[in-house]
């Protein structure tokens, strides 16, 4: 395992959840190394099954992707060449699904942007990459051009993952072209985390799963926890066990975590129980104006996982636009430009 980085490490803003950890677990780190540190060990390690648990992923995300990206170019669209930055890339999948969209006759070349160097090692193997010009850079946002360079920036499953969205959209903003499409998915949504609505819909999916003995209190947290464990538990030797073994030969801690214990680390936004909030979006997001939004997953797990019963309600809701799903995905448009520049 690499050390620790000691720059261009995240703001102490959001972290104070771990410090109770910290002290628990004998750590002798900040705030910030020990959120990078597990970050950096944990997706290396998922790196290697991340495709194969994930593969709801790729089966339910391309009408989201493909929805959003229609919305948005129908009242604005490209008439030039589009340059991409994908942030958290992990293994390419969320590129490989923007290349599905009407915007991929447009995209020129797409910077893949990761802090860890096993997922981006994946994401240069994927094949569906190779056919249009990219870049792998392994780093933070901090570490990219900070002109005005993208047109479309891209996070699928990621802004949950960030303490300080605050910061990181000022970061994003400064490389982002005006008149440009800030698309991001598959994050928990926050305006409904607690939603009675979700919560008995949730409830009458997994009845017919015949997974009753955690039915006695829901929770839209506790959907995504049993998520992250039903795909741990399918491992032969957990790459949770292997994130300890890392984490404990650097020194990072002393004691091992526990599955939740970690993913309250990587997972900062759901385990606060503020998941992602569209309301708050708007305001951290000054200078852009949401073109569309989605919410899916309305019975706490992903389209390809229902039967086709379930599959016809989904359907409906979204159709209808209801706003009380599991995950929210939105598109954004930069009206007003950066302060570095604009094109």
């Amino acid at each position: 395992m690499s050390s620790i980085p000691t720059h261009r490490l995240p703001s102490a803003a959001g972290l104070e959840s771990v410090l109770p950890l910290i002290e628990a677990k004998g750590g002798n780190v900040s705030p910030a190394e020990f959120h990078a540190a597990v970050n950096r060990v944990f997706h290396s390690h998922e790196s290697a099954v991340y495709d194969r648990i994930h593969k709801e992923m790729k089966l339910t995300l391309p009408r989201q992707f493909g929805s959003l990206v229609n919305a948005f170019l129908a009242s604005h669209p490209f008439r030039h060449p589009i340059r991409v930055l994908d942030i958290g890339c992990g293994t390419g999948l969320s590129a490989e699904l923007l290349l599905q969209t009407a915007l991929s006759e447009r995209i020129t070349h797409i910077d893949l942007l990761d802090t860890s160097d096993e997922m981006l090692r994946r994401c240069g193997q994927r094949a569906s990459l190779g056919k249009v010009s990219h870049s792998l850079i392994q780093g933070t946002l901090e570490d990219v051009s900070p002109e005005p360079v993208y047109d479309v920036i891209l996070t699928c499953s990621v802004l949950h993952h960030i303490p300080d969205l605050a910061a990181f959209f000022q970061q994003l903003h400064r490389r982002h072209r005006k008149g440009g499409m800030f698309l991001h998915l598959q994050d928990p949504n926050g305006d409904f985390m607690d939603d009675p609505e979700l919560r008995l819909r949730t409830e009458q999916f997994e009845r017919t799963q015949h997974t009753p003995s955690w039915l006695k209190r829901i929770t839209p947290q506790r959907v995504w926890r049993r998520l992250r464990a039903a795909a741990t538990g399918q491992q032969p030797r957990s790459y949770i066990d292997m994130v300890n073994d890392d984490l404990l030969r650097s020194g990072v801690i002393t004691k091992p975590l526990s599955d939740n214990e970690l993913w309250s680390v990587t997972d900062i936004h759901i385990y606060n129980g503020q998941g992602i909030s569209l309301r708050t979006l708007g305001q951290l997001l000054p200078g852009y104006e949401m073109v569309a939004r989605r919410s899916y997953s309305f019975f706490g797990t992903m389209y390809s996982e229902l039967s086709p019963q379930f599959q016809k309600e989904e359907d409906r809701l979204l159709r209808a636009g209801a706003a009380n799903g599991l995950h929210i995905a939105a598109a954004w448009r930069n009206v007003h430009g950066s302060s570095a520049g604009e094109k």
